[in-house]
C-alpha cells in the first residue's frame, strides 16, 4: 500500500511560481515563504523571496509585498500588502511596516519602529517612503504619508509626522502636496 500526501492548492501554486521565476535568467533564485496564523498554521498565504534574502518564519508579509535580494528581516516582523524592501535593507525585530510602504535599497530599520499605512488623498494613494541608505532608531513612530530623505537617519523616540518631510540634518518639513485639512492642523498657531 502507497502513502500518498497532497499538497494544498496553494502551495503547490506558490511552488510553481517559485519555479517559473526562478527559470528566468533576468531573475535570481527564490522560494516561497508561508504566513503562519497564530496556531503556528500556513494560512494561505505566500510571497516569493530571493534565497539569498533572510526572512524568518515568523514573519508576516502582505500580499504581494516585494522583498529585495540580500534583505535581512529580524523575527516578528509584520509587514502589510504591497510593500517593496530594496535590495540590501535590514528590517529589525518587532518593526511593523503598513501597506504600500517603499524601502529604500541599504535602509536599516531598529527594533520596534512602527510605520504606518498608506494615506489616501482625493481617492489616490500616498504611501510612506523610506529612501536608500536611511537609519531608524528604536521605537519611531512614521507616520502616513511621510517621506524620508536619502541618508537621513531618524533619532529613536522619533514621532514623524504625517504628510512630513524627514531631511538629512533631521528637520522636518510640511510637505506641498499634504491635504487642506492636514496643512490647517499643523499651519495653526
Amino acid at each position: 500500500m502507497t502513502n500518498t500526501f497532497e499538497l494544498p492548492a496553494f502551495v503547490a501554486e506558490a511552488c510553481a511560481a517559485a519555479k517559473a521565476h526562478s527559470a528566468n535568467p533576468n531573475f535570481g533564485l527564490v522560494r516561497p515563504h508561508f504566513n503562519l496564523n497564530e496556531q503556528g498554521e500556513v494560512d494561505g498565504t505566500w510571497v516569493l523571496v530571493p534565497f539569498i534574502a533572510h526572512v524568518p518564519d515568523d514573519a508576516i508579509l502582505g500580499r504581494g509585498t516585494h522583498i529585495g535580494l540580500s534583505v535581512l528581516l529580524g523575527g516578528t516582523v509584520r509587514i502589510g500588502d504591497g510593500t517593496c524592501i530594496g535590495d540590501g535593507a535590514h528590517v529589525n525585530n518587532g518593526v511593523i511596516i503598513g501597506s504600500r510602504v517603499r524601502i529604500g535599497d541599504g535602509a536599516c530599520t531598529s527594533a520596534d519602529a512602527v510605520m504606518n499605512s498608506t494615506a489616501y488623498v482625493n481617492g489616490q494613494v500616498d504611501s510612506v517612503i523610506i529612501d536608500s541608505r536611511v537609519r531608524i532608531g528604536n521605537n519611531v513612530l512614521i507616520n502616513a504619508g511621510v517621506y524620508i530623505n536619502t541618508g537621513a537617519i531618524v533619532p529613536p523616540g522619533t514621532n514623524v509626522p504625517e504628510w512630513h518631510i524627514f531631511h538629512k540634518d533631521g528637520t522636518t518639513t510640511l510637505r506641498n502636496d499634504a491635504p487642506e485639512e492636514v496643512k490647517a492642523k499643523f499651519t495653526a498657531a
